[in-house]
């Protein structure tokens, strides 16, 4: 059995907005879900709705605990969409020197994790009710930036942004197409890590 500790924001988390107030797609829809409904394979899944990279000393410390009390082989993280959309002039390179302190603080607190990290760069955008042109631009950079990240930090990498994945009305959901694509693609990442 793998077992797989998944970090992230909203798309992580498999929210669905049309349904609002924190609705989501059923778990056989997230791609989280299908990863757990995978025979071998076991998610645990701590997409937070909002999230942005996580910074602050608590915040850092409660993913640790919950990492050491879960003892997964791959943790999955995904953040830097929400960094993007509330910049005032967004930028992916800033998304990622965030994601670049906060690998960083888990190689501190957890020095023999880094080789179980899969860093996923979160997914372009698209122009919706959410997003902005130049957030969508930037958007499209992710992979660019974050993996001279995940290799400097000594993580694997999966470029999700080169997906050019479906996404909903807002721009910056994943659809639920998306999200069987999202886990085919994050499946393959981690049975190269695995082999």
């Amino acid at each position: 059995m793998i077992k797989i500790y998944a970090l992230g924001d909203s798309n992580t988390y498999g929210y669905d907005p049309r349904l609002g107030s924190g609705g989501r797609y059923p778990k056989d829809v997230r791609w989280t879900g299908i990863i757990d409904g995978t025979a071998g394979f076991s998610v645990d899944n701590h997409g937070i709705n909002g999230a942005i990279t996580p910074s602050g000393p608590r915040t850092i410390q409660a993913i640790c605990d919950g990492i050491r009390a879960y003892e997964p082989d791959v943790v999955t993280v995904m953040y830097g969409s929400n960094d993007l959309m509330n910049m005032a002039r967004p930028s992916a390179e800033e998304s990622a020197a965030n994601m670049a302190r906060f690998l960083d603080s888990l190689a501190r607190e957890l020095p023999r994790i880094l080789p179980r990290i899969l860093l996923l760069s979160p997914p372009a955008m698209t122009m919706g009710e959410w997003t902005t042109a130049a957030g969508v631009d930037e958007s499209k950079r992710f992979g660019e930036f974050y993996r001279p990240v995940a290799e400097s930090a000594g993580v694997s990498f999966a470029d999700t942004s080169s997906l050019a994945l479906p996404m909903c009305y807002d721009g910056a959901h994943l659809t639920a197409q998306a999200h069987g694509l999202m886990a085919d693609f994050t499946l393959s990442a981690v049975h190269k890590m695995t082999a």
